[in-house]
């Protein structure tokens, strides 16, 4: 049982070489995160198991010295290659993580690798699941014929008028990857992300660079010549997952991210994936994007967030001050409270 710094990284790709995992846990990539977030990177090693984390110092004016972790974005999850040694690491990281100076982590779990995993982690103390709403996935072992005859007919109406008008799949084209970078940006100012969101162009670049060949960029064309919506997709063993998109709000009303999404498919299915996986809706939320992914999905998870407490003392400790600070009690669905 050890924490391990991102220099540590060989043993950390050999574990991943044995256990099931996705992109988003390998140490180039959480690196990456952390650089853009300003914070560390470490892993917590149990057995043959870890967690990735990004290591924050914990907030000012009114820290105690000391640090608290959360786990980089995506679903980086527990790697583990059973649903008990994952349980058996979390507790256990529970337990460790006061010596290392973590106040808290907040963990997001994956919900095709870690499912289940909520149910066996229900009586773990200072430790909290919360349900994050539904994921949909493709599944790929249908042919893209069957998949297409189970699509409402209202939305093989509309994939057959979007290429009828002229919108164009083009895939890793020469300068994708900065409309790629420019629509996904656009879209986040658009819906008022958190500017933790808005990864400007060195990142993008060095992120599609790190991936190689696990990762592609779509970009959809409109007859006009400009483009209408790009997604960055990566495969990771059987598992292809919608990581980024953006889109130009000129031609939402035509849907072209549903012919990305077809294209997506065929490539996915091309490479040998078994799930091509779309996430949810926005915050969890069955909202218009989640009903826009499901139209087109036949599997669904559940995505599910730990909340773990390390020390409990400095825990009340900085949440008492931040309350104090701001005037009002703390939200209770927010997590850590001292940092609202």
């Amino acid at each position: 049982m050890s924490f391990l710094a991102e220099a540590s990284r060989y043993r950390w790709q050999d574990l991943l070489a044995t256990a099931p995992h996705d992109f988003y846990a390998r140490p180039d990539v959480v690196a990456l995160e952390a650089k853009w977030l300003d914070c560390h990177t470490e892993a917590f090693f149990y057995g043959d198991s870890l967690v990735p984390l990004l290591v924050r110092t914990l907030p000012e004016p009114f820290a105690l010295e000391g640090y608290d972790a959360v786990s980089p974005y995506g679903y980086p999850g527990v790697v583990s290659a059973s649903r008990d040694g994952a349980a058996e690491t979390v507790r256990a990281f529970q337990a460790a993580g006061a010596a290392r100076g973590l106040v808290s982590t907040f963990l997001r779990l994956h919900p095709v690798l870690n499912e289940g995993l909520e149910e066996a982690l229900v009586d773990v103390k200072d430790l909290q699941t919360v349900s994050n709403g539904t994921t949909l996935a493709i599944n790929l072992a249908h042919a893209e014929e069957e998949w297409l005859a189970s699509l409402k007919p209202s939305s093989r109406y509309e994939l057959r008028q979007l290429e009828k008008r002229g919108y164009e799949v083009k895939q890793d084209a020469e300068g994708s990857e900065k409309v790629f970078s420019s629509l996904y940006r656009q879209t986040m100012q658009r819906i008022g992300a958190h500017a933790s969101y808005l990864y400007d162009d060195t990142y993008l670049h060095r992120l599609i660079q790190v991936l190689g060949d696990e990762a592609t960029v779509l970009v959809v064309e409109a007859p006009d010549g400009n483009p209408a919506c790009a997604g960055l997709f990566v495969q990771t063993g059987d598992i292809v997952q919608y990581h980024l998109s953006g889109s130009d709000a000129r031609y939402r009303k035509f849907s072209p991210t549903r012919l990305m999404l077809s294209a997506a498919r065929q490539w996915a299915s091309q490479r040998g994936a078994c799930l091509l996986h779309l996430g949810g809706g926005v915050g969890g939320q069955e909202d218009s994007l989640f009903a826009f992914k499901k139209d087109l999905c036949d599997v669904s998870f559940r995505y599910t967030t730990v909340r773990v407490i390390h020390d409990a003392r400095r825990y009340e400790i900085l949440a008492r001050r931040r309350a104090e600070e701001q005037g009002k009690p703390l939200r209770e669905d927010y997590f850590p409270a001292y940092r609202q």
